[in-house]
């Protein structure tokens, strides 16, 4: 939390949006390349809950070469994604923890202009964030070890892993189309993208 609150604080009047995600967690839109026509939408609104389903190891023991987002591709069940916020940083008043904050006018919507809902999954078809939780089973091991980075309770191993679901490609490729502007205008090779 210091270090989203120091963003805020020093930062609020650089930007538009700020994307609070940490580094595991890919924010896309599935059905375009930028996702700033997409913020537009909501310019009314002081925060845009994005949901994010947790990705797992895919069964792999250790982490395989190649492009993260190609190697680590089931999920956990919809039940058990959770929230973040990409959230006008001008109108944030207070943040309570990393998926919510308080507002000086106005609540956080979903891509459907709803509140938060726990018991629920929202849309995904506008804006989302996977959270490739935890990566290889060695990789969780270590997360396990180091406990939560933001309470002083310690992690749970089994609850985002268990029961992968489905092999979704959506991000593959959203990740491709931006692969492919990016290789055009020489920022990159195909060899480097999306390193684990």
């Amino acid at each position: 939390m210091p270090a989203y609150r120091h963003c805020v604080r020093h930062y609020a009047d650089e930007a538009g949006w700020i994307a609070f995600i940490d580094l595991d967690e890919f924010l896309f839109s599935p059905g375009r390349t930028d996702i700033r026509p997409v913020l537009a939408d909501y310019a009314d609104v002081p925060g845009l809950i994005c949901y994010s389903p947790y990705f797992g190891s895919s069964g792999h023991r250790e982490r395989p070469e190649g492009p993260l987002l190609e190697a680590f591709t089931r999920r956990a069940d919809f039940s058990l994604a959770s929230a973040k916020t990409i959230a006008n940083p001008r109108w944030i008043r207070a943040m309570h923890n990393v998926h919510a904050f308080k507002y000086w006018a106005g609540e956080a919507l979903d891509t459907d202009r709803r509140p938060l809902t726990p018991d629920r999954m929202g849309p995904l078809g506008r804006l989302r964030v996977n959270h490739y939780w935890s990566r290889a089973l060695a990789d969780l091991e270590q997360k396990v070890r180091r406990g939560d980075a933001s309470t002083a309770t310690p992690r749970e191993r089994k609850r985002r892993n268990a029961r992968p679901q489905g092999v979704p490609h959506t991000i593959v490729l959203a990740a491709d189309r931006v692969d492919k502007i990016m290789w055009h205008a020489n920022v990159w090779d195909r060899r480097s993208r999306w390193a684990p």
